[in-house]
């Protein structure tokens, strides 16, 4: 996954991607609130500070690929920690039942750059059994896990 300039289309299957109804449709863990500092979009960001996570499950059709962007970036002046992002394969009954993707961007890879990275990927196909993908961010292991990290405009769209 490398940073890229595309931009979020339409069918996204996320509901309040750009965070400008709070944190409606989204799930979370210790410390995560919008803010509305500096959007990559709009008029709100998500901040995940400290050891907290952000996940939001969305019906998908089986078999099919998935194309996923975000925008991340830091105002700290210090490593704010890793970013773990994943998507997981779900049954009809919200059972995990095989990962989609995921990776740890480094919070040295967004130090100092106060400027938004893009990133998008394209999923393999989902399994046959599967229902729901859930899309997961989560804010841990780094030197300061007290910095924060922004998030905005998470797409996911059906590639196929």
């Amino acid at each position: 996954m490398v940073p890229t300039s595309k931009k979020h289309r339409m069918g996204n299957l996320i509901v309040n991607p750009g965070f400008e109804m709070g944190l409606y449709g989204w799930n979370k863990s210790n410390h995560v609130y919008a803010g509305d500092i500096k959007p990559h979009s709009g008029n709100a960001v998500a901040r995940i500070f400290g050891l907290s996570s952000l996940s939001q499950e969305v019906c998908i059709v089986p078999c099919h690929a998935f194309e996923f962007f975000f925008a991340v970036r830091t105002l700290n002046c210090f490593d704010p920690g890793d970013l773990i992002v994943s998507v997981m394969w779900m049954d009809k009954e919200r059972n995990p039942i095989g990962p989609g993707f995921s990776t740890t961007i480094s919070g040295l890879t967004i130090l100092y750059q106060f400027l938004w990275l893009e990133y998008s990927f394209t999923t393999g196909p989902a399994p046959s059994n599967a229902a729901f993908a859930q899309i997961f961010f989560s804010k841990g292991s780094g030197p300061q896990i007290q910095g924060t990290i922004d998030i905005d405009d998470v797409d996911f769209h059906d590639q196929t």
